[in-house]
């Protein structure tokens, strides 16, 4: 893509003075004095951030290499950091004044967290996007807060890089894929989808990804009047949907070309271009169809395109994996039949419940066999068979009901423990007891002991929590962080480990933050994380326990089993309510 008419040039004194000041102090960390490749080594630095050393790596003495790629708080990364900071105000400081504003306020507000993670991004891996895109990638990873920084990196379409790999002219390229399947770009990662989706819809479509972002965030960005997203989209649409005007011959008018790039960035491509039919010749406006048309058909061919070689590299880079699973699956269906037998024939089985379920299921045919045998004899045995049939279901049912009222129990408990990650939906102690109420009104309906409201206790209410496999307990985190986002980090740092559980109350990761226990307004610095599985718990303490995490200001943190109960049995009482 071209480069943006609004991008600025960095400022000659910048260009002159201040990059040569950081070439000469990276140039003496590294020491690169007596080195071929110095001017090479740091040019790279600037453009693609510390990860391009690791070409260099033997350019470069074994000391200083290790020192520079540990961590994220030495010198050389504070250095690009530095550097990537000036940059940006140097860059945008003039043309976009709003963009600078932006970040001023993620880096001296209660979000400085955020600034952090995203400029270290940048010093880690540079910004070297499309010119187009700069703007656009840097803000959409200061607003989907909760997206995994992993995500960011692994990402195939992000700030239009399969735009670079793919030849835009290429007819026959065209042919062979504009009918392709779009089941890369459905199951491609939450970036590369959130990233076409912007670009090519426009900014209503973030609500389509509202689970990433939080919601008055989203709402205030909705809001054009102050929605600096909304300002980077017209950025990355200005120079394709200008030139796009220019090669139709659309009159350049200052107010129409406004128009319709203020609509597009709403709305994107196919919606938005529609404010200008009224607006300009019917032929041409035919034409600006059918070229608009062919540009988006090849787009999200060469999406597909990348995202199927990515694929097809994965699948490359474990063949081993692959046979391995094959002759899994082989030896699993040759020894499926063996070993039901075996089930169905030991007493002393592993699988009890199997075993009961076959011999349930060949009950309920012998009695479907009698049922009809008695028919035939007897017409008067059906009305008994029908009662004693529907006895049985009353009792299934009553059984359920049990059982959901138990679960229920059991996360009111885990809510009063914590904040679970959808505080908006919290149920207070009032709250609890007026469910109890409620189901024990039901309960009296069906002929059992009913409680009023002021019989009603905490231990009726809340059932003593279970200590479960799958729970991991976290110590040491930061106080004074902003609940939304400990948990964002929580979430982006444990997922990568395994699936957290989701709450079935919330429909959100199961994850609870801690309070004190003197002053349940303050956090504790601790919290609870449910997995999915019990081995992600082995995994989240081999990488987690006891190290110093740069989200969390380089606080050390200790992670452990949960089911050891590390904590005080009080902290996990609910809070008693003034009589």
């Amino acid at each position: 893509m071209a480069e943006s008419s609004h991008e600025s040039a960095i400022d000659v004194s910048f260009a002159n003075d201040t990059i040569k000041s950081m070439a000469d102090e990276i140039s003496e960390i590294l020491d690169l004095d007596d080195s071929e490749s110095k001017s090479q080594i740091v040019n790279d630095l600037f453009e693609n951030g510390r990860q391009s050393l690791v070409k260099y790596e033997e350019d470069i003495i074994c000391e200083q290499y290790k020192d520079v790629m540990n961590g994220s708080e030495n010198k050389m990364m504070c250095l690009l950091k530095k550097y990537y900071r000036r940059k940006w105000e140097e860059q945008y400081g003039k043309s976009n004044p709003w963009f600078i504003s932006f970040i001023g306020q993620y880096q001296n507000g209660e979000n400085h967290d955020i600034y952090e993670r995203v400029l270290t991004h940048a010093a880690e891996y540079g910004d070297n996007n499309t010119e187009n895109c700069r703007i656009l990638s840097i803000v959409l990873q200061f607003l989907f807060e909760t997206v995994d920084d992993e995500c960011w990196i692994k990402t195939k379409l992000f700030a239009d890089q399969y735009l670079k790999e793919q030849p835009t002219s290429d007819s026959q390229y065209l042919r062979e894929t504009e009918n392709s399947d779009d089941r890369f770009l459905k199951e491609t990662n939450i970036c590369d989808s959130l990233w076409y989706a912007i670009t090519n819809e426009g900014l209503k479509s973030i609500t389509k990804y509202s689970d990433y972002i939080i919601p008055f965030v989203m709402h205030e960005q909705l809001n054009k009047s102050q929605s600096v997203l909304f300002e980077a989209l017209r950025e990355y649409y200005r120079t394709q949907l200008f030139s796009l005007l220019k090669e139709n011959r659309i009159p350049h008018r200052q107010q129409l070309y406004d128009l319709v790039l203020d609509n597009v960035a709403e709305h994107g491509w196919l919606t938005g271009i529609q404010v200008i039919q009224q607006k300009v010749a019917p032929k041409c406006y035919k034409n600006l169809l059918e070229n608009l048309n062919s540009l988006l058909q090849k787009r999200k061919a060469q999406a597909n395109q990348a995202l199927e070689q990515q694929e097809g590299n994965k699948e490359r880079n474990a063949p081993g994996e692959n046979k391995k699973s094959d002759k899994q699956e082989q030896e699993k269906s040759i020894e499926q039949p063996e070993q039901n037998k075996k089930e169905e024939g030991q007493a002393g089985n592993k699988n009890p419940d199997k075993t009961l379920k076959n011999k349930s299921a060949r009950k309920k045919e012998k009695s479907k066999k009698q049922k009809a045998q008695s028919q035939s004899e007897d017409p008067n045995e059906q009305d008994k068979i029908k009662i004693v049939e529907k006895e049985g279901a009353n009792k299934e049912s009553n059984r359920g009901e049990e059982e959901e009222d138990k679960e229920q129990k059991q996360q009111e408990a885990s809510n009063l423990q914590g904040i679970n990650t959808c505080s908006e939906n919290k149920h207070t102690e009032a709250n609890l007891t007026e469910a109890t109420v409620a189901r024990n009104q039901q309960t009296d309906e069906e002929g059992k002991p009913n409680k009023t409201t002021s019989e009603v206790k905490p231990d009726d209410i809340i059932p003593t929590m279970p200590h479960e496999k799958n729970k991991i307990f976290i110590r040491g985190l930061p106080k004074n962080m902003a609940e939304q986002h400990l948990l964002g980090a929580l979430s982006r740092m444990f997922s990568s480990i395994g699936q957290i559980k989701i709450n079935r109350r919330t429909d959100k990761p199961w994850i609870n933050l801690l309070r004190e226990k003197n002053n349940t307004s303050e956090l504790s610095g601790t919290a609870i994380v449910t997995f999915e599985e019990e081995e992600s718990v082995i995994e989240a303490i081999k990488k987690y326990n006891q190290q110093c995490i740069p989200t969390f200001n380089n606080a050390q943190i200790f992670v452990s089993e949960e089911r050891k109960k590390p904590f005080g049995a009080e902290s996990a009482q609910p809070t008693q309510r003034p009589r």
